[in-house]
């Protein structure tokens, strides 16, 4: 198998029926990883003790080799498909 790392990604919280996740396989982990760009959405507190003070409002991921490049998930994962065919 040349390719063995599947990398999969959703936007939904379950991953959805049939092979509609999957994004590309790679030759690597390192490979796969590359392609996965990490996005963090910050606000502000606007009361409390910690009023002004950043806070993470909403983590997500865009991947280079998808379809829609600026389509952004919710959760990825990268599997060894030698794994799964054992």
């Amino acid at each position: 198998m040349n390719r063995p790392y599947l990398l999969i990604a959703g936007d939904n919280l379950y991953p959805s029926a049939g092979d509609g996740d999957w994004i590309k396989c790679y030759e690597s982990v390192a490979e796969a990883r590359e392609k996965i760009n990490y996005i963090d959405y910050l606000t502000f507190f606007n009361s409390g003790k910690m009023r002004g003070q950043l806070k993470s409002n909403k983590i997500c991921y865009t991947i280079n080799d998808s379809k829609d490049p600026n389509r952004e998930y919710d959760w990825y994962e990268i599997v060894d498909l030698r794994v799964w065919t054992r």
